[in-house]
């Protein structure tokens, strides 16, 4: 993905502390100085992070998608983002992700709960855990919502996770028990024994609308030894092809679900990665209803997905500067922003 030139310029970072703020032309020093419950504003442009997030802050970036970031460059973070011990309450939104957003560092899960991640892109969302080991709960009370997954979910443990309104490419595994996962779209095309595009144990899987197409053991299964699924309840997903989405689940529940060409769900849908010029929208909204009376996958639920994926601080639609000075010495400099009220 490219940075325009404009995101070359120098762009200070603002901390705001209260009714303080603070400025940084660098993503590190913000942070070092930033303290627990700073908001970090940060402007279109190009960051290259290499410190981890060991305190409760609050990223907030002028969006990733293309048409709504042309006033200023989407934000963009060149690497990955390590959250660790002490991170607990920490939220990011609005900001292209070149790496994944990882759960701890050198091979150590961090015990961090309460993150909230929303209208960003991102690689991949982990934990550091090998296999699925559900002996204990590290990671509880996420909110993830409202992005795009252009890999997996996988990896760490916990409860009370909620994932919804998400577009997500890969897969989503061995999270833990008792996590909500609705309204996303999975794009996965594999269905293989490492490749279903979802293998968690005591999930509720609503609203979500499953691409995979049918194989014969089963659209959802994936390997046994703990990395299937069991003990899940399906309620009203879009799925195409035959509806076998859980070959090999044990004690899985099924509640109204919907068998669908893949020709008739979306406007349009150009590839099974994501496409910022597909239009993810019900061809038919009005039939496909979620166990909450909205629609099916990202425009219904908790989270309606926010066409553009601005974030909720006030947006820059239009920066003109005129390249002359008036006969009085003044530069006019017209600036257009519009309030989100979410």
């Amino acid at each position: 993905m490219l940075i325009a030139g404009g995101a070359n310029a120098q762009n200070m970072i603002a901390v705001q502390n209260n009714n303080t703020p603070s400025f940084y032309s660098s993503i590190d020093d913000a942070i070092s100085q930033a303290i627990n419950g700073d908001t970090l504003y940060l402007p279109g442009g190009s960051f290259n992070l290499t410190v981890s997030i060991s305190k409760r802050l609050h990223f907030i970036g002028v969006g990733f998608h293309p048409d709504s970031t042309q006033a200023t460059t989407f934000t963009y973070f060149t690497n990955t983002i390590y959250f660790v011990d002490g991170s607990d309450g920490s939220s990011i939104a609005g900001i292209y992700i070149n790496g994944s957003i990882i759960l701890g560092i050198d091979g150590t899960l961090t015990d961090v709960d309460n993150i909230k991640i929303t209208r960003c892109n991102f690689q991949n969302l982990r934990g550091l855990i090998l296999g699925c080991n559900f002996s204990n709960n590290l990671v509880d009370n996420f909110i993830v919502a409202e992005n795009v997954v252009r890999g997996d979910i996988l990896g760490f443990n916990g409860v009370l996770n909620v994932f919804s309104n998400n577009i997500i490419q890969g897969k989503i595994e061995c999270i833990g028990q008792g996590n909500i996962y609705k309204n996303n779209i999975f794009l996965k095309q594999s269905s293989d024994l490492w490749g279903a595009p979802i293998a968690v144990n005591n999930g509720f899987i609503e609203n979500n609308i499953f691409l995979t197409p049918y194989y014969t053991t089963g659209l959802l299964t994936e390997c046994s030894a703990g990395w299937g699924l069991s003990n899940c309840t399906f309620r009203k997903n879009i799925f195409t092809g035959l509806l076998i989405y859980y070959g090999g689940c044990t004690n899985c529940l099924d509640f109204m679900n919907y068998e669908v060409d893949i020709n008739s769900i979306f406007i349009s849908l150009s590839s099974f990665l994501y496409n910022y010029t597909d239009n993810y929208h019900l061809q038919n909204p009005s039939i496909y209803f979620g166990t909450d009376g909205t629609q099916i996958g990202i425009y219904g639920g908790m989270f309606p997905w926010k066409d553009g994926s601005i974030p909720i601080n006030p947006h820059y639609q239009s920066i003109i500067i005129s390249p002359n000075t008036d006969t009085d010495g003044n530069l006019n400099i017209n600036i257009k922003v519009s309030a989100q009220d979410r």
